[in-house]
């Protein structure tokens, strides 16, 4: 079900934990990046502390240029996708579009973090190399 965090502040929590509580009962997130004003501190928050896809989109007909530390984020966790820029609101919620560059990538990133934690760390077994010379 999607949620769209766009409402008065909580009286009972700040902004910052109600993304976090909400981020971590979802599958990804897709945060709009134009304009911001407490985005990039509640993703920094989110990013660090939750393993699911992170899609940031931006308006590029009102802000040509995502904030400088989302780069930052991006280089540090993979699960922060490439920012995806768009020119209409019609261009972003065409349902192709919708699927192909925002739910089809986040599935498929969500089932590559599900895969990687899944998967059991490797044990490397420690023992003493043997004197033994090596063959000429």
């Amino acid at each position: 079900m999607p949620i769209v965090f766009d409402f008065d502040r909580p009286t009972d929590k700040d902004y910052t934990e109600t993304v976090q509580t909400l981020a971590g009962m979802s599958m990804f997130v897709i945060a709009d990046v134009t304009n911001p004003k407490s985005t990039p501190l509640e993703l920094e928050a989110t990013a660090k502390q939750f393993k699911i896809p992170f899609i940031p989109i931006i308006d590029i007909s009102v802000d040509p240029r995502p904030f400088a530390m989302l780069v930052d984020l991006q280089k540090s966790f993979h699960w922060v996708l490439p920012t995806l820029s768009y020119e209409s609101k019609e261009d972003l919620l065409d349902d192709e579009n919708l699927k192909t560059y925002i739910i089809d990538r986040a599935v498929a990133k969500r089932e590559e973090l599900r895969t990687a934690k899944s998967q059991e760390p490797e044990i490397i077994l420690i023992r003493k190399k043997s004197a033994v010379a090596p063959p000429s």
